[in-house]
């Protein structure tokens, strides 16, 4: 039997971003990124497809929503590679 179901995901970004571009433009091209490459790894005959990505309204993570984020609840998750230290001037 066919069956199929509609999942809600929430995911936190963060990172740099200048201060005058629009970071939630920069986080749904993060996010988009990490899902292709996870969809990918689907085995099985299950199709899957992302519908919507679109940011919370107040979830900048400025509002008290992100108070009870717990990063050991991730279910999929990325790490940044390591950023060398910025060049000293002598």
């Amino acid at each position: 039997m066919k069956k199929g179901i509609v999942m809600r995901l929430e995911v936190y970004i963060e990172g740099e971003d200048g201060p005058a571009h629009d970071f939630s433009q920069t986080g749904r091209d993060v996010l988009l990124k990490v899902l292709r490459s996870a969809i990918q790894q689907v085995d099985g005959a299950y199709a899957v497809r992302v519908r919507k990505v679109e940011p919370v309204e107040g979830g900048d993570g400025d509002d008290e929503d992100t108070e009870d984020f717990d990063p050991n609840l991730d279910l999929l998750a990325t790490t940044p590679p390591p950023q060398p230290p910025p060049p000293t001037k002598p």
